[in-house]
């Protein structure tokens, strides 16, 4: 939930022309393009949460897709490699840890 200023919940025209004044301003100095939209945020996380290696239940949850084809979406625009490493990266802290833990009778 978002906010207003006052404390009350902000609606979603309200919270869209506040987006689009930041994008706007965002554009004007170069940071972000033009065009800017929550649909392409919403793309972004869900390729960040891909190349994160984080699997696609939990990406699913997270973006709230009910069918694993909305989710392989972000897969097809995500650095497959990238996401490939830092997924046996975790699994290998993970294990490394498991493994610890089992040396130390935890």
């Amino acid at each position: 939930m978002v906010l207003t200023n006052q404390g009350e919940p902000c609606t979603r025209d309200g919270l869209q022309t506040n987006l689009w004044k930041l994008v706007k301003s965002l554009a004007a100095e170069g940071s972000v393009k033009p065009g800017l939209c929550f649909h392409g945020l919403r793309h972004s996380l869900g390729t960040a949460l891909y190349e994160l290696g984080l699997d696609r239940e939990a990406r699913k949850a997270a973006l709230g897709h009910s069918s694993d084809a909305a989710s392989m979406v972000y897969e097809r625009g995500g650095n497959r490699r990238a996401a490939s490493d830092r997924a046996f990266n975790a699994l290998d802290e993970h294990l490394t840890r498991t493994v610890n833990k089992a040396k130390n009778g935890e």
